[in-house]
């Protein structure tokens, strides 16, 4: 693999995005759903990681109505995990969130998450039974700002 460089996204990655998410979470792809995905892609905060001249990771990061950041979903290929791309989309946004709080939310089966977010500061803040369609929990992660 050739090095990552992190980039803005715009609306012409709204379909790479919504395939990769799929791909990336194991989840049916679903076509129609591309008018969601343009504006979102478009106009929050989303970060491409590009290697080998392809887009192998994103993030999508949203303001909340109190003034702190929602990571809605970071996002990598399976041949490309391991390899720091996340760690370089997760802190691209945390040098843009700056004094911002950030909250996201994980899955209760994939443990392995809250050791990854743990190292950027994220906190466990509560659980959430039955969240998700399949019945999982869900837990919520804070990152509050330094100082």
């Amino acid at each position: 693999m050739n090095k990552v460089s992190i980039r803005l996204a715009g609306w012409g990655d709204a379909a790479t995005f919504m395939e990769l998410e799929a791909l990336s979470f194991g989840m049916r792809r679903n076509p129609d759903v591309i008018y969601f995905w343009t504006p979102v892609v478009d106009h929050l905060w989303t970060y491409k990681a590009v290697a080998d001249g392809k887009v192998v990771g994103g993030i999508i990061v949203m303001p909340t109505r109190r003034g702190k950041w929602y990571i809605n979903s970071l996002f990598v290929h399976p041949a490309y995990r391991r390899c720091g791309v996340a760690t370089k989309l997760m802190a691209r946004v945390l040098k843009l969130a700056g004094r911002k709080e950030i909250s996201l939310e994980v899955k209760t089966n994939k443990e392995f998450l809250l050791a990854f977010y743990g190292r950027f500061g994220f906190e466990f803040k509560r659980r959430k039974k039955n969240y998700y369609r399949d019945g999982t929990d869900r837990y919520l992660l804070v990152r509050k700002p330094a100082g």
